[in-house]
């Protein structure tokens, strides 16, 4: 859960900021790059909880049902970043916010959705014609 404060957080952001500018000055050629800090927090949010769904997609994989595989990794996922939001209701600095539960959420269900996708796929494949 995030328990660093929100300095803590902008610090974080900011630095991976500053080195994503850099290296897209020098790849690009240009001066005027600059990446905010904001979608470097976001996108962070987005990328750990595709991690997570990827996750809890394998670990539920158990289930039988197809429909099991995917709701109930997507039910967890989702339960997980809205207490995750309440639990940074009471870190200094930090704030519960909506934005990040869909955020969070978006990241469970794209790997989910796409681990979903390959694995008809790898049975459609398996399957006698």
């Amino acid at each position: 859960m995030s328990s660093r404060t929100g300095d803590e957080s902008s610090l974080d952001s900011g630095w991976v900021s500053l080195v994503l500018s850099n290296v897209l000055e020098f790849v690009t050629n240009r001066q005027d790059i600059q990446m905010p800090a904001l979608l470097i927090r976001k996108a962070a949010h987005f990328l750990e909880y595709f991690v997570l769904g990827f996750l809890l997609y394998k670990s539920f994989n158990i289930c039988s049902r197809s429909k099991a595989k995917v709701l109930k990794p997507a039910a967890v996922g989702v339960f997980y970043a809205m207490t995750d939001e309440v639990h940074q209701f009471f870190v200094p600095g930090r704030a519960m916010q909506l934005t990040d539960v869909g955020i969070d959420s978006l990241g469970v269900f794209s790997a989910i959705c796409i681990l979903y996708f390959f694995s008809e796929i790898k049975a459609k494949s398996k399957s006698p014609a």
